[in-house]
């Protein structure tokens, strides 16, 4: 029997590849958690309750579902953070 992707096993490759790309942004512009955060946030519209009163319960945060175009702009930005750089002589 093929192998089959489904689109979980792409929603995850997809958020993966995100997270790379993030961490390359920050390492290379030396920049802050905070600052990523600030940056993502700027481009998404990132939302989330709490419904539990401890902060230990991961279970009780609930995200806002986030438009597939706003993310896809997302990692087009960073792509093209990435890509402008300067190549280092390495």
């Amino acid at each position: 029997m093929p192998v089959v992707a489904d689109i979980r096993l792409k929603a995850l490759r997809d958020g993966q590849q995100l997270i790379e790309y993030m961490a390359i942004v920050a390492d290379a512009e030396e920049l802050t958690r905070e600052q990523m955060k600030d940056m993502v946030q700027s481009s998404l519209d990132v939302r989330a309750t709490t419904a539990s009163e401890t902060v230990d319960d991961a279970d009780g945060t609930r995200g806002a579902a986030l438009p597939h175009a706003d993310i896809q702009l997302l990692r087009r930005a960073l792509a093209e953070r990435i890509t402008s750089r300067p190549r280092s002589g390495r």
